[in-house]
């Protein structure tokens, strides 16, 4: 029971770093007097837990997905493995996390954020919550109408400054070279190419967005 509170506390430390945490129990210790939700509330956890129900004493050797299963670990609760973010098992352990196991389980999980935080994963340009290579837009802040090429300048107006979309003469070649190659247009980009709005991208939004950048805006 001690391993609940730990876990929530690994959690915790990590998350903003990219962990992710799933728990998965059956038949709540001891003897069934806990269900899944009395488990989580005892322990203040609040990290995903997976619950079903088999009235085997030994359901984790039976039930357990093989991905998971490490043969060397052996079996027994807790069982603990981690993943790095290619679904590849880096370290695992049927023991509680005290003295060594703690210490390996640790270094492993380092090891793994730090392997996924270099190959880019885990940004998150857009501050959307989204991070890195799952995210289909990843620059969405910036993906105003006529910003084709999603663009920014520095621009200081009395005290306010900052970084902002930029509308320009490459965006009107951008959406002319669009049109006439008549390719699909992804989704997360639409938005900046209608410029008409009207659901549709074609010659009418050339003529709408070289009007507005022409006028000065």
């Amino acid at each position: 029971m001690s391993e609940a509170p730990i876990l929530q506390e690994i959690w915790e430390t990590y998350q903003d770093q990219g962990l992710e945490v799933i728990a998965f129990g059956a038949d709540w210790y001891p003897d069934g007097n806990y269900t899944c939700e009395d488990w989580a509330s005892a322990f203040n956890v609040d990290y995903p837990i997976l619950d079903f129900e088999t009235g085997y004493p030994n359901w984790y050797q039976e039930d357990i997905p093989y991905i998971i299963f490490m043969p060397e670990m052996g079996w027994g609760l807790p069982y603990n493995i981690i993943f790095d973010h290619e679904m590849n098992v880096v370290w695992g352990a049927a023991a509680d996390f005290t003295g060594d196991v703690m210490d390996e389980a640790l270094e492993a999980l380092e090891g793994a954020l730090d392997y996924m935080n270099e190959s880019g994963v885990n940004d998150d340009e857009d501050e959307d919550g989204i991070s890195g290579e799952c995210d289909p837009c990843p620059t969405s802040h910036l993906y105003v109408t006529g910003n084709l090429d999603f663009s920014e300048e520095f621009l200081i107006d009395g005290l306010d400054y900052g970084f902002y979309p930029s509308i320009d003469v490459l965006d009107i070649l951008l959406l002319s070279d669009l049109v006439e190659s008549g390719d699909e247009i992804s989704e997360c980009i639409v938005e900046a190419n209608d410029f008409t709005g009207d659901g549709f991208v074609n010659p009418i939004d050339i003529m709408a967005l070289a009007a507005y950048v022409l006028d000065g805006n």
